[in-house]
Parts: structure tokens; sequence; C-alpha cells
């Protein structure tokens, strides 16, 4: 498609030059003869004045359309060396509508291949800045989607990290809640043992001596562990047999300390 589009376009450059070419000559050939006609010397510089003006400002109007906008001025200029080469031309002509009327088209074939070749890169120029927009436009859009590509990494990565965050944080506080439920259950423990002596001192207290008690008395657990430390006997193995705690057995131990000392 856009190869044919080319040849066209370079079919019609070359017809251009033809159409320009051809009525250029027989303007300039028709008003070289007015101005001999009327003694002006020398002739041949009339046509290049007015047709040669012509063209310029045409010209100057293909580059306004080059650039995309239109010459106002080149467009006056040209319109008005176009009246004044058809007025001249059709005043050199014969006195017959015919020939006037082909005295009257070099100029305006000049005037028209000029406009059609304008129009044509009117077109291309809009062609080419919508093309450009949509390379613009692509290039952004590439734009757009690489930035939000490493955007969407960039989350990506710290919600990777906040989920590794979170799982330290859970391990830790797992870790911390094995720790607390280890001292609740030594506290539980604790607890256990000091009811277990207040229970087992309230039953001595309950089970003690009365006052009119020999000094020095022993009860029977106080036999049992001073038999108990004769045999070499741990205090751990004194509480499990009598099935109190070490707490008790190291309390009857004092005891009988100070039994031993009174005597002694």
């Amino acid at each position: 498609m856009n190869k044919t589009i080319g040849q066209i376009d370079k079919l019609t450059n070359w017809l251009l030059v033809v159409i320009v070419a051809i009525p250029f000559i027989l303007s300039a050939t028709a008003l070289n003869d007015l101005a001999a006609q009327h003694g002006q010397r020398p002739s041949w510089l009339y046509p290049v004045m007015v047709d040669g003006g012509l063209i310029i400002f045409k010209l100057l109007v293909l580059r306004g359309a080059l650039r995309g906008h239109r010459d106002r001025y080149a467009w006056a200029m040209a319109v008005t060396a176009t009246v004044i080469s058809v007025g001249l031309n059709v005043h050199h002509a014969e006195a017959s509508v015919t020939a006037r009327l082909m005295s009257a088209l070099p100029p305006l074939a000049i005037l028209g291949a000029f406009v059609a070749v304008t129009r044509r890169i009117e077109e291309t120029a809009v062609e080419e800045g919508l093309t450009a927009q949509q390379a613009n436009l692509q290039a952004e859009i590439a734009k757009l989607a690489a930035d939000l590509a490493g955007r969407r990494q960039a989350f990506d990565q710290a919600v990777a990290d906040m989920q590794a965050e979170l799982a330290q944080l859970r391990t830790r506080l797992a870790q911390e809640a094995d720790a607390l439920a280890g001292q609740v259950a030594d506290l539980k423990r604790q607890k256990a043992a000091i009811q277990a002596d207040i229970k087992e001192a309230r039953q001595t207290a309950v089970a003690a001596p009365k006052n009119d008690q020999p000094a020095g008395a022993l009860t029977d657990r106080q036999r049992q562990i001073l038999a108990m430390l004769r045999q070499d006997v741990s205090q751990a193995d004194m509480a499990t047999s009598l099935g109190v705690s070490e707490r008790t057995v190291r309390r009857d131990i004092s005891k009988l300390n100070g039994i031993v000392k009174e005597i002694a």
C-alpha cells in the first residue's frame, strides 16, 4: 500500500513538472509578444516577472504547506499574480471566446497544479503528524507500562518483605508464648509446692505433741529422718520416701539440729 502511494506521488511530481512547464512556456510566449507589441524592451523580462513571480509565490505556498500551516500572504500574492497573468494573456489573444479562454488556461493550469500539490502536501503533513502522534503515544504507553511494571515489582518486593517480617514476628511471638507458658508452669509448680508445704505444716501443727511432752521428744517423721541420716540417704530420697517436700525435710533436719544442740 505505501509502495503504491509512493509510486503515485513520484508520477504526480513528474506530471506536475510537465504541467507547469508547458503552461509557463505558453503564458511566457504570450506575455513576451504582448510586451513587444507595446514597445516594452527587453520584452522577455515581463513573462519572467509575471509568471516567475506567480511560481515563486506558489512555491512559498508549498513551503508553508510543508511546515503544516497556510501562508495567507503567499496565497494572496499567488492569486493576484494569476489574475494579472490571465488578464494579460486574455488581452493578448484574439477577440474570440475560444482564443481568450485558451489564453486564460496556462496561468489557471499552473494555479490548479499548485493547489493540487498543496492539498497533497497538507494531507501528507496531516498523516505524518498523526503517525508521529501515534508513535509518541505508543512511546508514552510503553513508558507507562515499564513504569507500572517497575512499581508492580517494587510493590511485590514490599509485600514479600512485609510477609517475611510478619513470619519473623509470628516466630518470635510463638517463642515468647512458649517461654511464658514455661514460666506459668513453673509458677504453678511452685504454687503447688507452697500449698503442699502449708498443708503439711498444718498437719504437723495438729499432730504436734502437747506442751506436757518432754523436751527433746521426737516425732515419728523426725525419727525416720534421723534414721535415714545415719544411712546417708539424700534429702530428695527422704522426701520421696516420706511423701513430703524437700523443704519439709530440711525443716525437720533443722529441728533435729536444734534438739541436738539443746541436749549437748
